[in-house]
């Protein structure tokens, strides 16, 4: 994890690459263009029922807690764009077929139609976008494919019209070329914040089809910290030892609560539907608590706090950080199992050549301070009870977070922080 000094942004990016053994080169075309002269447009008013969407929400969020109980295993503090992973899988999961099809309709919950089900969740997806002012919530998809290859025209539908994708050809048989047109397309969706999704050797010849999911979000408190009340805190760690850290403070009304031990708060954006919520569990209780979190705990915690704001005193740790994780590992211990290996069956994407995943990498980066929240996240995957009010409440040691989208109750970042002052 490397720490940085700047402000608030949000981005993660995953990428997903995937391989096969044969693909044609068309030389016509410029790279790094559409695929298709022929561009179809995002469904932007998608016909489906509240409880469509509801039920792809609960779907979402139970994936997000299951992948994150997975990636706590392996990092210290770590923060991830679950929806954007959840969104990129279900892009690939309308190029399977087969048991592939199966293991992975089973993994992302899905309880509908294929057709309606992509409806439902691009309907949820258009219900966070927003620009203003003070909140810039951006989500971008792409797919990268072989010069020459042909999509299948259902495949391809389904991603330019439910997620807005665009169909872009490259040449990966000059990999260093198309590692930089992807590089290049997530350094300007993410506003420079994440300028190397692929390292250097991440394309090989055999890579056929990559795709890109990318958020970005800049958003200001509705309570902003003032920043002359910044001051040295400590921060005590899961093992007992204690960090310095720089603390902000202040002290306004928040909807805030402590049930079982656990202190919640819920600190809004400015002119948005979006919430930063924090658990803190008692001393001792964090790995336990992070264990038994779920969907239904999720929306049982959220529920226990007031809907009214009380006056409190807040001390929040001031951080930043980037990370880059292989998602590989983790997606393949809930159940994702198939797409990784040599007789994955996503034939539905093309007739030419078998494709399976060879990596999904997430970076991402996230910045809190006195304004309000900076973060991007990029990932890319290549085939190959009781509430008690306190009157302060102070985040000093390990705590989880969630940004979530308060109408719907969907999480869009979830992470961990053990130690603010870890370089």
């Amino acid at each position: 994890m490397k720490l940085l000094k700047s402000s608030r942004l949000l981005f993660a990016l995953p990428l997903m690459i995937l391989g096969c053994g044969g693909g044609s080169t068309n030389e016509s075309a410029q790279l790094g263009e559409s695929s298709s002269p022929k561009q179809l447009i995002r469904e932007m008013n998608p016909n489906a029922t509240s409880t469509e969407i509801l039920a792809v929400k609960k779907s979402s969020n139970e994936f997000s807690m299951e992948l994150y109980k997975q990636l706590k295993n392996d990092n210290d503090s770590f923060f991830t764009s679950s929806y954007t992973t959840y969104t990129m899988m279900n892009m690939l999961w309308a190029g399977s077929d087969t048991q592939t099809y199966s293991q992975m309709r089973d993994v992302l919950g899905v309880s509908m139609d294929d057709e309606k089900w992509h409806t439902s969740l691009n309907a949820l997806d258009l219900s966070f976008s927003r620009v203003s002012d003070s909140f810039d919530l951006e989500i971008a998809n792409a797919i990268w494919v072989q010069d020459g290859m042909v999509l299948n025209k259902t495949f391809e539908d389904t991603l330019k019209t439910n997620y807005g994708a665009e169909v872009k050809k490259v040449d990966f048989s000059d990999s260093e070329n198309s590692r930089l047109l992807i590089n290049d397309w997530t350094k300007q969706t993410t506003h420079d914040k994440i300028t190397e999704l692929l390292p250097q050797g991440a394309i090989s010849e055999n890579s056929k089809l990559i795709v890109t999911n990318a958020i970005y979000l800049k958003a200001k408190w509705q309570k902003r910290f003032s920043s002359k009340n910044t001051k040295d805190g400590n921060f005590t760690l899961a093992n007992g030892k204690s960090v310095s850290t720089k603390m902000m403070y202040q002290k306004n009304r928040f909807r805030h609560a402590v049930v079982d031990g656990v202190k919640m708060l819920c600190m809004n954006y400015n002119d948005s539907d979006f919430r930063l919520l924090t658990f803190m569990p008692p001393v001792g209780q964090f790995e336990i608590f992070e264990e038994n979190m779920s969907e239904e705990v999720f929306l049982e915690m959220v529920a226990n706090m007031p809907e009214h704001e009380e006056m409190i005193e807040i001390y929040y740790p001031k951080f930043e950080f980037e990370t880059t994780i292989s998602l590989n590992k983790a997606l393949q211990n809930i159940g994702l199992t198939d797409a990784f290996q040599n007789h994955a069956d996503f034939s539905k994407i093309s007739s030419e050549g078998d494709f399976s995943i060879s990596q999904i990498i997430q970076k991402t980066f996230l910045k809190i301070d006195e304004d309000g929240t900076q973060a991007a996240s990029s990932t890319a995957a290549v085939l190959g009870t009781t509430s008690e009010s306190k009157a302060k409440l102070e985040f000093n040691r390990p705590f989880l977070f969630a940004l979530c989208h308060a109408p719907t109750k969907t999480v869009l970042f979830l992470g961990r922080m053990m130690n603010p002052a870890s370089k």
